[in-house]
């Protein structure tokens, strides 16, 4: 018999002597990401005696201040004769009474985590602050630099351009494109469709950015494991490196796209404006025309009957110059009342204007004007130059021609916000449990708490590479009784990604008659399996991405991309989609622009690009066997799929790679699981863990749960035949 002791927040609680307390242990539980917990025990129950009446400051009195605060679960330690056995947490669950009188407080012991959908709640990605260091400039200037070589965040301590923290890839939000490296002509020109290559890019026509990449089809992805830091800062712990790591072949590699909303990303940015106001001009010369603490300006007019007219007018002439490209609203309007004297609508570029202000007939009327700019990208600030505010006169019925006196001003610069509010209009619509669960079964990962570490790995690597021990306990098994049981097999494995909802997948799927991305197994006929449906979903949406053929000669232009449009060619927002990244070098004539659809004659930036950010659903490692180079590709996808290029199968999909070992396992015919009672030694109780080995009659098995009476130390094993070996 085992003497056992408990302790909360370090406090020793008395036990009642035939209380039996029972301490279970399950990799069931360890899978499954919404109820990571390391150990639990069943309920039990501690007497109300005096020492435990003052620890739980008498909880059945709800009259006592400052009570024992059952709402929160307290530190407390499992101790076997005087070892430390289990550190976890402690909840008081309530007080049994007898005659009024407090007889029992019943408790539990939890691991030393809580189950991480209590942990996450409800709480989507967009509410991790973290990731406001995404928050950028929607600028030509940015997304040209981002769309080749990427955005590395200050402090992130990446330096890659090949795999930056932030990027936007050739995936489009709303046109559609081709690549045809021959001569064209008017006729070839489709709006909304663009052929990325420009054999002329100094032609300015309506139709001249149907040749270019326009910027505003484009929307940005950032790393994945940018969203697991996020998770770390929010919650107040660390993920291991044993998987979730910067430099993994994986996550130094893989992207979320970032489209919270269909279309362009034009549309998503909240409009910015600012404004040069009468008083906010410096003279640089000339006259002060400016009246009332250079605020205003009295315009006058008098048309006696039959006789000429008298007047004062203001004359505002000025150049606006702005930094950035894209486009922007002119108003010259009063900000007393609000009328707008002058207005120039989606303009692009630096504007000159000459607006004179005068009176109706029989008036004086003081005008405050200002200038506006209004933008929703591109521009990041204005001023105003060579502006000369004139006061023109005819003061006297005899006057036959105007007196002009005139200053000469300039303006500060006027910085415009063009943040984008990445977290809230770009971050996909995904809870946090939910992403986290979409990788845990994508990867087959286990996870379970060492101290505040969550250590998380792939079931392969929990129970191949990590180290383990075996326990020959055949000496500790109670042989009188025994249950032998066959494996829990399925007659269906299904895994899937969500519903697809873009054209190329859709249309694949059509024509194919498969389902691209997703694996399925269904045992059917006279020798098929007789058991349940076991189902693998993940949250995430999929994308196939496109080799661009250059319809000139047919040969690969050796870019790839994707459209974000369903099957009516209407932009689209499907489940967060990942992919792979890698950069690629550009064949001539590629140019990235800012100019809007359908605008003639306006200033807009063009560049030719050498590098573009392509997206893929898998990366390649090459590896020396027998001294020579071997490049294999390992897919996103669950099932086999065809390369992008090369025209080949991709077999190294995420079933291969992290799921068959375990299916493997419980379907090998000898696959057993054996149910037996052990009464272990302190010597094996205080030092096991899951991924340990018991050894009985020779054999090695697999521990799926461990339910042990601490006292007796007498534990009842649920036992899975190992065949778990790598490929």
């Amino acid at each position: 018999m085992q003497n056992v002791q408990l302790y909360i927040e370090s406090q020793r609680l008395d036990l009642f002597e035939d209380e039996t307390i029972s301490l279970t242990q399950t990799i069931k539980n360890i899978k499954d990401i919404s109820k990571i917990q390391t150990d639990f025990s069943q309920k039990f129950t501690v007497p109300a005696s005096k020492e435990n009446n003052k620890i739980f400051k008498h909880y059945y009195n709800s009259y006592v201040s400052n009570g024992f605060d059952a709402r929160i679960l307290k530190s407390s330690t499992i101790k076997l004769n005087g070892v430390d056995f289990k550190e976890g947490k402690m909840r008081l669950l309530g007080v049994k009474m007898k005659d009024n009188k407090p007889y029992a407080y019943n408790v539990g012991f939890v691991g030393n985590t809580v189950s991480l959908k209590d942990m996450f709640s409800d709480d989507e990605i967009s509410e991790l602050p973290y990731l406001d260091v995404f928050n950028h400039n929607y600028t030509y200037t940015n997304i040209l630099q981002y769309m080749q070589i990427g955005y590395n965040f200050t402090g992130s301590g990446n330096s890659s351009a090949d795999h930056p923290d932030m990027m936007y890839p050739f995936i489009s939000a709303d046109g559609r494109y081709y690549y045809d490296s021959g001569q064209h002509s008017t006729h070839d020109e489709i709006e909304g469709v663009r052929n990325i290559y420009n054999h002329d890019p100094s032609t300015t026509n309506d139709h001249a950015d149907y040749h270019s990449l326009s910027m505003y089809d484009f929307k940005p992805a950032i790393k994945v494991y940018y969203v697991l830091k996020a998770i770390e800062q929010k919650y107040g712990f660390t993920f291991s490196t044993d998987f979730f790591s910067q430099t993994s072949e994986v996550f130094e590699k893989l992207y979320m796209w970032c489209n919270r909303e269909s279309g362009s990303l034009v549309s998503l940015i909240d409009q910015t404006s600012g404004e040069v106001k009468f008083e906010d001009l410096t003279k640089a010369s000339g006259t002060e025309v400016r009246e009332d603490n250079n605020t205003s300006f009295e315009l006058f007019k008098s048309s006696p009957s039959g006789g000429r007219f008298t007047y004062k007018k203001l004359r505002y002439q000025a150049t606006i110059n702005v930094v950035g490209a894209g486009a922007y609203d002119f108003e010259l309007y009063d900000v007393e009342t609000n009328e707008i004297y002058a207005e120039v609508l989606n303009q692009t570029g630096s504007l000159t204007f000459d607006v004179t202000l005068s009176a109706l007939s029989n008036q004086s009327k003081i005008v405050k004007p200002s200038v506006k700019l209004k933008t929703k990208a591109g521009i990041n600030s204005f001023s105003l130059a060579s502006v000369t505010l004139s006061k023109v006169e005819r003061l006297t019925l005899q006057d036959t021609s105007d007196t002009i006196t005139s200053g000469s001003y300039y303006s500060s610069t006027v910085n415009l916000s063009n943040g984008l509010d990445f977290r809230n209009k770009l971050l996909p619509k995904i809870k946090v449990l939910d992403f986290m669960k979409g990788l845990f079964n994508m990867f087959n990962l286990v996870a379970y708490f060492e101290d505040n570490v969550l250590v998380v790995k792939t079931l392969d690597d929990y129970y191949l590479t990590s180290s383990h021990n075996e326990y020959v306990i055949d000496k500790y098994v109670d042989s009188s009784t025994s249950q032998v049981n066959r494996s829990d097999i399925y007659s269906e494995i299904n895994y899937e990604f969500e519903k697809p909802k873009t054209i190329f997948v859709i249309k694949s799927n059509e024509a194919t008659g498969d389902e691209y991305g997703n694996e399925r197994f269904k045992s059917e006929g006279d020798n098929s399996f007789d058991g349940g449906k076991y189902d693998v979903k993940v949250k995430f949406g999929n994308m196939i991405y496109e080799d661009l053929i250059d319809q000139d000669d047919n040969s690969s232009s050796g870019i790839l991309w994707s459209y974000s449009v369903d099957k009516d060619e209407n932009p689209t927002v499907q489940a967060p989609t990942l992919f792979f990244n890698e950069k690629t070098t550009l064949p001539p004539d590629i140019y990235l622009t800012d100019k809007p659809f359908g605008e003639t004659g306006q200033q807009y930036s063009i560049d030719e690009m050498s590098l573009l950010q392509t997206p893929r659903s898998y990366y390649s490692i090459t590896e020396l066997v027998n001294g020579n180079p071997v490049t294999t590709p390992y897919s996103i996808n669950f099932g086999s799929e065809y390369a992008a290029f090369g025209n080949f199968v991709i077999d190294n999909g995420l079933f291969r790679e992290y799921h068959q070992n375990f299916i493997s396992n419980i379907y090998a015919q000898n696959a057993r699981i054996v149910k037996i009672s052990a009464h272990l030694p302190l010597s094996i109780l205080l030092k096991y863990e899951l991924n340990d080995r018991f050894i009985i009659g020779g054999k090695s098995y697999l521990i799926n749960s461990a339910k042990t009476s601490l006292q007796t130390g007498k534990t009842d094993l649920e036992l899975l035949t190992d065949n778990y070996t790598e490929e």
